[in-house]
């Protein structure tokens, strides 16, 4: 079974969210974290034991999908990417929150 995850911006003081970026400088930044799409101007990226999947047309983007692909080695790039761009990563199954 594949775990799911939601990357999310973390909650303001007054309980919003902020969108998590502009989809071309959100894909730019991950690229300098081995994290790409297949093909230019793809909707799916692809890092280390993950994939992500951003909304498609949705720009500026709100929420991206996480599938872990590889769990031995996914939880450490994962949560690198979550403390550098300060995301909330949520497990859909539980509804817990991680804000690494």
């Amino acid at each position: 079974m594949t775990q799911q995850f939601v990357i999310q911006s973390r909650v303001a003081d007054d309980g919003s969210r902020v969108p998590l970026g502009n989809r071309d400088d959100l894909i730019a930044s991950l690229a300098k974290f081995n994290t790409m799409p297949e093909k230019e101007g793809g909707d799916i990226l692809w890092g280390p034991g993950i994939c992500l999947e951003f909304p498609p047309n949705e720009d500026p983007v709100k929420q991206i999908l996480v599938r872990i692909v590889e769990e031995e080695i996914a939880w450490l790039p994962l949560v690198r990417l979550a403390k550098h761009f300060e995301w909330s990563i949520l497990d859909m199954e539980t509804g817990r929150e991680l804000e690494p």
